[in-house]
C-alpha cells in the first residue's frame, strides 16, 4: 500500500470510529502496514502521526479509561476541528457564489471542472434546513 494511501485509510477509518482506535486494533485492521516486529510498527505509525499532524489533521490519543469492562484509550480524530463549519451564506452570497463557480465551468477546459462540479450543489443547500438557499442553485 502507498504511503498517501495508508495515510488517508488511516484518516477514514479515524473519522468513522464512535471509540478511539487503539494501537492493537490497527495493527490488526493494518497488518501489512503495522504488523511485524512491534518497534517498528510503533514507528511507522509515529511517523503516520506526525504527517497527519503538519497536513492539519487534528489527530489526538485518548488516554485509556475503564468504561463498561473495557479499556477505550486510543486514537481519534476531533471531527469539529476537522470540518469546516457551514459558512453561513445569505441567499444573495450562495447566488453570487454559484455564478462565478458556473462562470468557472463555462470554458469546459477548468482544470479541476470535476471538484466544482461537486462542490457547487453542495455550497448552494443550507444543510441544516436541507433546502436550496438560491433558485439559482437548482438543478
Amino acid at each position: 500500500m502507498e504511503k498517501t494511501e495508508r495515510l488517508l485509510d488511516l484518516v477514514a477509518l479515524l473519522l468513522d470510529a464512535r471509540e478511539p482506535v487503539s494501537f492493537a486494533e490497527l495493527r490488526d485492521l493494518f497488518p501489512d502496514e503495522y504488523g511485524g516486529p512491534r518497534g517498528a510498527a510503533e514507528r511507522k505509525l509515529e511517523r503516520d502521526k506526525a504527517e497527519l499532524l503538519e497536513l492539519g489533521v487534528p489527530l489526538e490519543y485518548v488516554d485509556p479509561q475503564r468504561l463498561d469492562e473495557r479499556e477505550l484509550g486510543g486514537y481519534r480524530i476531533d471531527r469539529k476541528s476537522f470540518f469546516l463549519p457551514d459558512p453561513k451564506l445569505m441567499p444573495e452570497e450562495s447566488a453570487a457564489l454559484y455564478a462565478a463557480g458556473a462562470a468557472a465551468l463555462a470554458p469546459r477546459d477548468f482544470p479541476f471542472s470535476q471538484d466544482l462540479q461537486h462542490a457547487l450543489p453542495t455550497a448552494c443547500v443550507s444543510p441544516a434546513r436541507g433546502i436550496f438557499r438560491s433558485a439559482c442553485c437548482q438543478s
